[in-house]
């Protein structure tokens, strides 16, 4: 499974991204959860080993930042209002041709 690897993740993370561009309430909650384990695993490493270099504190640092506005982006309620309100048009419409 080793040599597959960034294979399988390419593949998933290509899911989540057509899943975002169809405005699908899940893979609007997919990187949220996953950025926000990857604040969690960061942080420690950053408050504990960060002093040792000043690029390293910096990169982590941005990083924390940059993952924590992603997820207050994709929270923020107009948002949740875009994905819910165009996955519902998208539904009914379907659902009214049919």
């Amino acid at each position: 499974m080793k040599p597959y690897a960034p294979l399988v993740i390419g593949l998933i993370l290509t899911v989540v991204a057509w899943g975002l561009w169809q405005l699908r309430n899940w893979a609007r909650f997919t990187p949220t959860l996953l950025l926000g384990i990857g604040v969690a695993s960061a942080l420690p490493i950053f408050v504990l080993h960060g002093h040792g270099s000043t690029w390293r504190t910096l990169g982590f640092g941005l990083g924390i930042i940059l993952r924590v506005r992603i997820i207050l982006y994709l929270m923020k309620p107009s948002i949740l209002d875009v994905f819910l309100t165009e996955r519902a048009d998208q539904v009914s419409v379907g659902s009214s041709v049919q």
